[in-house]
């Protein structure tokens, strides 16, 4: 069972488990930002208060204690099926989306190290947004070949892109967002989870899948 709680200012609400469901998909990428689409229809109490780019929203694994979907609602729709049943369709992102929220200014070229690079990043990216949007610096395992330095040089992209293309890009990696006791941290590392020997069968442990 996937509990999903929601938390728009001080206003808290279950809006999966306890008596209350909706239908939706979550969606983990590499080298993209994690998202969680869904339906709710009128008769769940937090169908009046999620609000795009304002709700926070987090599903917690009950099984496994593990937190599969931490972030905010990023688009809304209201929508009405053929027998009149009104409902909204919403989808989410993950924390790392709020990199997306700031603009990196121009800079000159110049060469830091790894994690006074990322500093500085996030110390502009932190200068735009309100508090909740902060982020700071958390693990970094990556390795920068020759000097360990990373070239500073900035065209006005927004912070997500400017890690992506300044770190990712160039030198390989993951990036999350993760909250710890209510603060957002930045991880760079080589590889996000872990890899299994486990075979994906169809029928077994395959839930769906789709081409396009």
């Amino acid at each position: 069972m996937i509990r999903v709680f929601i938390q728009n200012g001080g206003t808290y609400c279950t809006i999966n488990g306890g008596g209350h469901n909706i239908k939706g998909n979550i969606s983990q990428e590499v080298g993209a930002i994690n998202s969680f689409s869904f339906t709710i229809y009128p008769n769940n109490p937090g169908y009046d208060i999620l609000q795009s780019r304002k709700t926070k929203i987090k599903a917690v694994n009950e099984k496994t204690g593990r937190t599969e979907f931490e972030g905010r609602v990023l688009l809304l729709s209201e929508k009405m099926e053929s027998s009149g049943l009104i409902y909204k369709s919403v989808t989410c992102e993950g924390f790392l989306g709020y990199l997306c929220d700031s603009i990196q200014p121009y800079a000159e070229e110049k060469t830091l190290p790894l994690n006074d690079f990322i500093d500085w990043v996030l110390e502009n990216h932190n200068a735009q947004v309100e508090d909740e949007k902060k982020i700071y610096r958390g693990d970094v395992d990556v390795e920068v070949a020759g000097t360990g330095n990373v070239t500073k040089g900035l065209q006005y992209q927004t912070t997500y892109e400017t890690l992506k293309t300044k770190l990712v890009d160039i030198f390989g990696g993951e990036l999350e967002v993760v909250n710890k006791s209510d603060k957002l941290y930045l991880n760079y590392l080589k590889q996000i989870g872990e890899t299994r020997a486990t075979s994906i069968l169809l029928g077994k442990n395959m839930q769906a899948a789709e081409r396009q």
